[in-house]
């Protein structure tokens, strides 16, 4: 089967964008309508910023990227095999296998097993995202520590380095690139669950200190991420560059 055919096995995703925009909107509206504090109004607008520029957009590119990469190495497998028959449950090879073919379906086989190793890791991090966006919505402040922690988890458990493209190549990231967005996403994590602590009674200083920490550092990391796509889209920079 041509990759033309493994491309339309992979149908355009309509609802993850769509869950993406109306949790970033939900979240927008929390933070100008609700009173929790001035810091929570800020934690909940500069998720809803990271929502609709950056983890919404890296879920569904991802999520895409994936699926075709799945479709495209299943086929590589079914390719490299020799021609089968079932008799009496038995699955008979109708030709024998030559050195080439297996060598071929070894890589297959082992490129499959790279692409649901990332594929794993991509649905973990959108399931997460899920859950923290549910929290938020719950009133629990918590949920943007649990967000950021998967995020952390994910490039922290190779999710740079196991990166594969729509044919199943691998394609990783930098690996100085995956632990500063590692640390990042920890040292934001962190800030959230100790701002989360203040969401009921007064707030304390240092919870006050953290929530502003998070936005502020939140807000400025997507700030870079999109000067680094306009750098990227001149030509100046690689797109492996700019992150996933």
């Amino acid at each position: 089967m041509p990759q033309a055919m493994a491309r339309t096995a992979s149908k355009p995703l309509v609802v993850l964008p769509m869950m993406y925009g109306a949790a970033a909107a939900q979240l927008a509206n929390a933070a100008w309508a609700a009173v929790p504090g001035p810091f929570m109004d800020a934690m909940l607008a500069s998720t809803a910023l990271a929502l609709l520029c950056d983890f919404g957009p890296s879920a569904v590119r991802d999520v895409s990227t994936s699926i075709e990469a799945q479709a495209t190495s299943v086929l590589a497998v079914m390719d490299a095999s020799p021609n089968q028959i079932l008799i009496d449950n038995f699955v008979h090879n109708l030709s024998p296998a030559d050195d080439e073919m297996v060598a071929l379906k070894e890589e297959a086989v082992q490129r499959l097993s790279d692409v649901n190793a990332w594929s794993a890791l991509v649905r973990f991090r959108v399931a997460a995202d899920a859950l923290g966006v549910w929290l938020l919505h719950r009133g629990t402040y918590a949920g943007a520590a649990v967000l950021l922690a998967a995020h952390s988890i994910y490039w922290s458990s190779g999710g740079a380095s196991a990166r594969v493209d729509r044919f199943g190549n691998r394609t990783p990231l930098p690996a100085r690139f995956a632990r500063l967005m590692a640390v990042a996403t920890a040292s934001l994590a962190l800030s959230a669950a100790v701002a989360s602590l203040g969401q009921r009674g007064s707030a304390s200083r240092l919870q006050s200190f953290a929530g502003w920490a998070y936005s502020v550092g939140l807000a400025l990391t997507q700030l870079t991420r999109i000067v680094a796509g306009r750098v990227q889209a001149t030509g100046r920079m690689p797109a492996s560059e700019v992150g996933g």
